[in-house]
């Protein structure tokens, strides 16, 4: 995923999540990507709506974005599951609760629907 911040750009590279042998990893790679762009603070806890309508419409862009760098970053496998337990991407718009939930579900991947993914 490209981001164009002003005068420069770069390519947002987040390890794909495979399942829990690659979760800390995966996580590392997704903070410091926000990082760079001062967005971990959505990953970090639920940031609220704010009540200016200009921050407003800044807080929608930076959860959308943030919704969709986790959503890539994960391995079909991962998406499976998070569907399966009942996520989707149309309702949620939060990306603390796609971030907790990945971190739940995560976990219940096997190694071998995560390896499939990649063969």
């Amino acid at each position: 995923m490209s981001l164009n911040a002003g005068r420069c750009s770069f390519e947002i590279k987040v390890v794909t999540l495979l399942g829990p042998s690659n979760l800390r990893c995966w996580e590392a790679s997704l903070y410091c990507s926000l990082e760079a762009m001062r967005l971990e603070e959505y990953i970090e806890d639920m940031v609220g709506e704010p009540a200016d309508d200009h921050a407003k419409e800044q807080w929608r862009s930076d959860r959308a974005f943030v919704k969709a760098v986790i959503y890539q970053s994960l391995s079909q496998p991962v998406q499976e599951k998070l569907a399966a337990y009942g996520w989707n991407p149309r309702t949620e718009k939060d990306p603390y609760v796609l971030f907790v939930l990945i971190k739940r579900v995560a976990p219940l991947i096997t190694q071998q629907a995560a390896w499939s993914s990649i063969a």
